[in-house]
């Protein structure tokens, strides 16, 4: 995770328990840096579903070749049969 997402909480945590609520310098710093931190979070989650997105093509791909692995090994277990039973 982005490391500058850690240091955003801790400074608003800081500033959040010291100062009254009608500070409002102290109100509108910490709504700055919460939309900060709320942009860092949007795309640590796009970048996030990216690698989720990229990992499920993977396993998709697996799973077509693991089929088509059965499929061949079902006809070379069907060939076998056949050529038992024919087999004089």
């Amino acid at each position: 995770m982005n490391p500058e997402i850690h240091s955003i909480v801790e400074d608003m945590k800081k500033y959040s328990h010291k100062t009254p609520l009608g500070s409002s310098d102290i109100q509108n710093y910490l709504t700055i840096q919460n939309a900060r931190l709320l942009v860092l979070l949007a795309e640590e989650t796009e970048t996030q579903s990216e690698k989720i997105s990229n990992q499920g093509n993977i396993m998709i791909g697996l799973t077509k070749a693991v089929t088509g692995f059965t499929v061949l090994l079902l006809i070379i277990g069907a060939l076998q049969i056949y050529y038992m039973i024919m087999k004089p």
